[in-house]
């Protein structure tokens, strides 16, 4: 049997970023932050001095970066496989368009890191729970911090 990581690199963009729409809209409405600033942007980079050079080739690589950081956490390894190999989400009213990319990967983050503005109104990110790879989730920051660039 194929591992997590072999079939999220497997999928095509289209699927990723449905896969990753529809986790996503499980993890809406749980007091994560979702907007994305210029500051927000900034604090990342201060915090996790990220490689923005390691840009995504697509949306669906930004997708697929993100569905390994949540792969690692067996609360979201399960339904991953079951949405990847089931039928496609977007069969019961779910596309990629539902819930943009940017928003998803800050949600992806929140399942790992609290984000929270202090007193003063700058960004905090705390660990709540650090992924057993953080490389992992030091390359999604990088791949979304690229992308936001390019």
């Amino acid at each position: 049997m194929k591992h997590m990581r072999e079939i999220i690199e497997g999928l095509e963009d289209s699927r990723a970023k449905t896969v990753l729409a529809k986790i996503a809209e499980t993890l809406k409405g749980r007091g994560y932050e979702i907007a994305w600033s210029p500051e927000m942007g900034q604090a990342l980079r201060d915090a996790f001095k990220p490689d923005v050079r390691l840009q995504p080739d697509s949306e669906g690589d930004l997708a697929r970066q993100a569905l390994l950081v949540l792969a690692e956490d067996p609360v979201y390894c399960e339904p991953i496989r079951a949405l990847i190999q089931g039928p496609s989400p977007d069969r019961f009213g779910m596309d990629a368009g539902t819930i943009t990319l940017i928003p998803a990967v800050l949600l992806v983050l929140q399942t790992h890191i609290k984000i929270k503005r202090n007193a003063a109104g700058k960004w905090e990110f705390l660990f709540e729970k650090k992924p057993a790879h953080a490389e992992i989730l030091k390359q999604l920051i990088s791949k979304l911090l690229g992308w936001i660039q390019s």
